[in-house]
Formats: structure tokens, sequence, C-alpha cells
């Protein structure tokens, strides 16, 4: 019998037109109409039908679940706590998407977003390289960099360039590197000028620049420098003219005096100078009386001189441990002197290798003008 044609739709909603309608099944819904329908399963008609979707032990048409049932009921991340665009489950047990956003850490500035940050394997000096020692005070940690020892607080160094060696540059108040402008300077024999500035100095000290200054060029029992004077006192006494007239027939001078010399080996120790002015002619005669030691050995070395106008006269015998010697000059009394007369007492060392010697001499001086 061939199929009849009913023209509409019927109540069951099997033809139109008198042509049989065919119904399919709706993964949307759970409707299942009523009709004629090709043959098919129902997993595929809906994919989501697997034994991974259903709770183990429970079978949906013929599927028997294997998905181990898990309680979410604590869970309590919300879909901000979550990186976007993950999903996941938590309370209400919808699958969530996160919306969590990626953000990054800038050397623009020291802003730290909130959110997801990736990271990275050279931390945080590979986005900022000068997150580095030497860009970091020191005495300072940060993020694990320890500050250098070359970076410091120069805010109270107040060195000026002036106060600096040239051509010596250093840091100092603004941090601006600065160069001295201090003269290297020095002492000279010249003169005694200090100058201000840098002086290099020398091993050999101030007599390597003034070999005058010795102690031998040093008043006795000075010292000048570190340099202590063995120089003998001198004593200078002049006869007068006046104390020469028509009257006289005779003039004596007495001095009294206490000298310390230390007389170095092979030296002179010039002590006791006598200046006589002679107004008219007259006879000279000199004696000296001394009393001289050296330092307690019995074989020093020393003479006594004496010298008129330079020209050695004699000289005693060798000064011992103590004594009293005489010297004596007579010009003669057929010579005749008039004007200046210079004597003087020298002591002479006549070691070969001894330093110095002690010489302390004290006593009577006598000077005679005898009138022609």
């Amino acid at each position: 019998m061939s199929p009849v044609a009913i023209s509409g739709v019927d109540k069951q909603g099997v033809y139109v037109n008198g042509v049989q309608v065919k119904q399919a099944l709706d993964p949307a819904n759970e409707t299942v109409n009523k009709g004629v329908y090709d043959p098919t399963t129902l997993s595929a008609v809906d994919g989501d039908l697997a034994v991974g979707n259903i709770e183990q032990g429970v079978t949906i048409f013929g599927k028997l679940g294997t998905v181990v049932p898990m309680d979410v009921s604590d869970a309590n991340a919300a879909v901000g706590d979550v990186k976007d665009p993950k999903t996941f489950y938590s309370v209400a047990a919808p699958r969530k998407t996160g919306t969590m956003p990626t953000v990054a850490i800038t050397n623009a500035n020291d802003n730290y977003p909130a959110g997801y940050h990736a990271g990275n394997v050279g931390g945080l000096d590979a986005i900022d390289l000068d997150l580095a020692s030497a860009n970091i005070k020191s005495g300072v940690i940060i993020f694990g960099k320890a500050g250098a020892a070359t970076v410091q607080d120069i805010s109270t160094a107040d060195a000026a360039v002036t106060d600096v060696k040239d051509p010596k540059t250093f840091f100092s108040v603004t941090g601006a590197r600065k160069t001295g402008t201090m003269p290297t300077v020095a002492i000279t024999a010249a003169n005694d000028d200090y100058p201000a500035g840098y002086h290099a100095g020398n091993v050999g000290g101030l007599d390597a620049i003034d070999a005058d200054l010795a102690p031998g060029n040093i008043k006795d029992g000075v010292t000048i420098f570190g340099k202590l004077g063995t120089y003998a006192q001198t004593i200078t006494h002049d006869v007068q003219d006046s104390d020469v007239d028509s009257a006289a027939t005779t003039l004596s001078r007495q001095l009294d005096y206490e000298v310390t010399s230390y007389i170095a080996a092979g030296a002179d120790g010039v002590f006791l100078t006598l200046t006589i002015n002679c107004a008219q002619a007259t006879v000279l005669e000199a004696a000296y009386f001394v009393n001289a030691c050296g330092d307690g050995a019995g074989d020093n070395n020393l003479k006594l001189q004496m010298y008129i106008d330079g020209v050695a006269q004699g000289e005693s015998a060798n000064l011992t441990a103590s004594g009293v010697f005489h010297l004596f000059y007579d010009t003669g009394y057929g010579s005749v002197a008039s004007g200046n007369r210079i004597v003087y007492l020298n002591c002479h060392s006549y070691e070969a290798s001894d330093a110095s010697r002690a010489f302390i001499s004290g006593g009577l001086f006598a000077a005679a003008c005898r009138l022609v």
C-alpha cells in the first residue's frame, strides 16, 4: 500500500504535506520527539556521553562511569585568583575561567603590579642592568646585591681642589670628579722660606738639602732640627784706644770664661778671640792660662794653639785629663805693633778616627801692651 498524502501536519508531526518527516536527537536538550529516526547512538549525538564524564559506579545509557567524585565544597578560588584564560571548578562546580592578568616589572620605575608574573632566569638585574654592586652604596644590600666598597657617601667630604695634590683626582660634596691644584714645592738652601704645598721630602733630611746644617756649624749646646751644635763659643774683647795713653807703661785685660766644645777628629775649635787696637807704637805680649781636659781619657791628643793676626805662634803639649797650660808670646822689645792685632786661642784635635772630643776650658786670659 502506497503512503497516503495528507495535507498539513498531523498531531504526531510525522507528515508534512503528505511527506513523511524524520526526527533527530538534539544534544542541547533531552527531548525525544515521536517519529521516525535514522539509526545512531546517543554517544554519537552527544560526545560528552562518555565514561570519563560519568561518576564512577553510575551507568548512563550503557556507559559505566569511571570518574572518581571530588568534593569541591571547600574550594574558594574566584576567577580573579586564577590566571587568564585557565579554567577551574570551585564551590558551585560549574567550570570557571580565570581572569588574573599577566603582568611584569619594568626598569622604568619601581611599580610592582598585582597579577601573574612569569619571572625569569636572570633575576631582577636582568630586567634593570643598573641593579649592580657598582651602583649601590657601600654597606647597603638591594635585592641581594651588596654595595661596592668604592661607592661611598661623600656628603660630608669637604676637600677643595687646593687641598689635593696636583694633578690627582678626587670626589667631594657634589660628586663630580675634581682635580687637585695643590702645587709641589720644596725647601731650598738659598733661604729659610717654607712654602705652602706638597713637599716630597727626602731620605737624607734637611741636611741633604743644605749641607751646612751640621753640628760643626751650630753653636755648641744648641740643637737645630735635631743637630746638636759643637761649634765652640767665641769670646771677643777689644782693648780700646782709651786704654793706652802716654802715661801708661803696661796694659792688662783679664777674662774669666768657661766654654764646652766638641772637636771632631782632625778639626779645630776656636774658642776665644781678642782684638787689640793699639793707637800708638807698642810691643805686644800675650799669655794664656787654661784649664782643659778631654773626655776622661789620658790620650785625648788635643793641643792648645795661639794665633796672632792669623799666624800660628805656638802650641801646648797634649792636653791630659786635667791641667794648667801657659802659652806666652813676646814680639820682642824691638818689634813695633800698631793698629788692630787679632789674637785667638784654638784647640786642635790630632785624633785620626774619634768623631769628637769634649773640651772644657776656663781660667784667665791676660793680654799686655807695653809702650815703646
